[in-house]
């Protein structure tokens, strides 16, 4: 059902933007054919399998997981930045990392119940 929520809003949204985009811009021209294949191959293909491996991990490991893994999109972006283009890292990046990092550590650490009265 939530599936079908989302496919009406984002049909009333295209209703809406496409008539004011063809206003603004006009008709835009077809793109070459390759340019159109790889637009398409990659909105398909990697887009598509990710989104099924995204919805599986969500079924088999929570939701609870699947936001904590989020949360280290920047981690990892700012470690491969760093390794494989040579970016430099400024002082306050590593400051906002050990905070990803505990926000991390914090939610995937398990609560402790209090013991129960008799």
């Amino acid at each position: 059902m939530v599936a079908l929520y989302s496919a009406a809003a984002l049909s009333c949204a295209a209703m809406m933007i496409v008539p004011a985009a063809l206003w603004a811009e006009g008709v835009p021209q077809l793109p070459e054919t390759t340019p159109l294949a790889a637009v398409l191959y990659l909105g398909l293909l990697p887009t598509a399998l990710a989104q099924v491996l995204l919805v599986q991990i969500a079924r088999s490991a929570g939701p609870s997981f699947l936001s904590t893994v989020n949360y280290q999109v920047p981690v990892w972006s700012v470690l491969f930045g760093a390794t494989l283009l040579n970016e430099t890292l400024p002082p306050q990046l590593f400051a906002a990392l050990a905070l990803i990092l505990g926000g991390l550590l914090l939610s995937r650490t398990p609560r402790r119940r209090a013991p129960a009265h008799s």
